[in-house]
């Protein structure tokens, strides 16, 4: 049993899907040990980095049977320096060459097999997967690794169907007919769509430049372009991670948290560090330069991009249906004088100013239908329009980021 020393509490990283938070926490323990992940009846400890995890041969190796080997050596030298030794009545100590935090993601997706259902950021987070698919394809934790890859496929499209239903995912809450159209067209599922998702591409992109794999290499155009809708100096500083301090219980107990409200993905908890507990760059995952290199300078090109996808809102005759654009007096007819309403409309929005050209811009649409500023085949030509412009983007993404000599 914890001592009460041992069973503070911190807020990790949740979500604020119905007011509330979802968090994740952390027992406080000594001397780098996992309070959640350390089992007074365990019979080996694994050490990676500075974090401890005191777990059972039995039901990791059964998980990972590279680990039943691991364990089987009668003189394991894990780093190449520190061999096998025996701690805490007996019980064996082995050394990991892995990134703590990793190890502590693969780990509790081992003993918790309802990890990745979890409602919380936390099992949904880009930095977990990533994690648990770095150890599960190291170690040949086969069933571990293709449970990961699909929770990915719940946050990266490759499909521009997949992608519109991950967008209405992120940017909207009550379920709508739009939202259950776009999973009859997807791999997703109504649990997926009511799930809160964070996105954070850096990750991945590392991931797959260590381990690229087909499976894996299919979602690298959509990772690329996630990244690209950041700033290049958020990109420049990296990914900020789970501090060890926060799985070892470490973290200064008066650290607050703050919400990130706005942006792409609102409604993401995370940990605001006091000065004393800022970010170093070892809690930092940096983009490979050239990688940074190729997102940047496809920043400027998917400015033009966005032009392009959203021409057809501009008030010209093809962007009429057939039956209005024949009228011999255009500029009289209500659909042309709509379709300025609707230019000028788009343009206050700023939607011509962004670079986004992946964005359904649908909802303007149905608005100005709505709002009979359009009639339906006007609105039934804007939207295929539309569609064939963020189509041909989507389709060009390996060539608009320079993927085709990637890494």
């Amino acid at each position: 049993m914890l001592s009460p020393g041992q069973n503070r509490k911190y807020y990790v990283l949740g979500a604020l899907p119905m007011g509330e938070a979802c968090a994740t926490d952390f027992d406080s323990t000594d001397s780098g040990r996992v309070g959640s992940l350390w089992f007074a009846d365990g019979n080996v400890v694994l050490i990676a980095e500075d974090l401890k995890f005191r777990v059972h041969r039995s039901i990791v190796s059964k998980s990972c049977p590279v680990f039943g080997d691991l364990f089987m050596l009668p003189q394991l030298m894990v780093t190449g320096s520190e061999p096998c030794s025996e701690v805490d009545d007996g019980v064996a100590v082995v050394n990991l060459p892995d990134k703590g935090r990793h190890l502590f993601y693969f780990l509790s997706a081992i003993y918790n097999r309802t990890f990745f259902s979890d409602r919380s950021l936390w099992s949904r987070s880009t930095e977990t997967i990533a994690g648990i698919i770095t150890l599960a394809h190291k170690y040949e934790a086969r069933c571990l690794y293709h449970e990961a890859l699909r929770h990915l496929e719940a946050t990266y499209a490759t499909t521009l169907a997949q992608h519109d239903a991950l967008s209405l995912t992120l940017n909207s809450k009550p379920a709508t007919a739009e939202r259950e159209n776009s999973m009859r067209t997807t791999r997703l599922s109504s649990k997926d769509l009511a799930m809160p998702i964070c996105i954070e591409p850096v990750f991945l992109i590392n991931v797959i430049r260590r381990i690229p794999t087909t499976e894996l290499l299919k979602f690298l155009p959509h990772a690329f372009y996630q990244a690209s809708l950041q700033s290049a100096d958020s990109l420049a500083r990296g990914a900020v991670c789970i501090p060890h301090r926060i799985l070892s219980g470490k973290l200064n107990p008066k650290t607050s948290c703050s919400c990130i409200v706005g942006g792409t993905y609102p409604g993401i908890v995370v940990q605001k560090l006091d000065d004393d507990d800022a970010h170093d760059d070892k809690e930092r995952e940096l983009l490979h330069p050239d990688d940074l290199r190729r997102i940047i300078a496809a920043q400027r090109i998917l400015v033009k991009l966005n032009s392009y996808a959203t021409k057809c809102f501009h008030p010209d005759a093809e962007n009429l249906s057939p039956e209005c654009a024949r009228q011999k007096d255009l500029r009289a007819s209500p659909c042309s004088k709509g379709l300025e309403q609707l230019c000028m409309g788009a343009l206050k929005s700023n939607v011509f100013a962004c670079m986004d050209p992946l964005a359904s811009r649908d909802a303007l649409i149905d608005k100005a239908r709505k709002l009979r500023l359009l009639c339906d085949p006007c609105q039934t030509h804007l939207k295929r329009r539309h569609t064939e412009a963020r189509q041909k983007v989507w389709d060009d993404l390996k060539n608009h980021f320079d993927l085709e000599s990637w890494p």
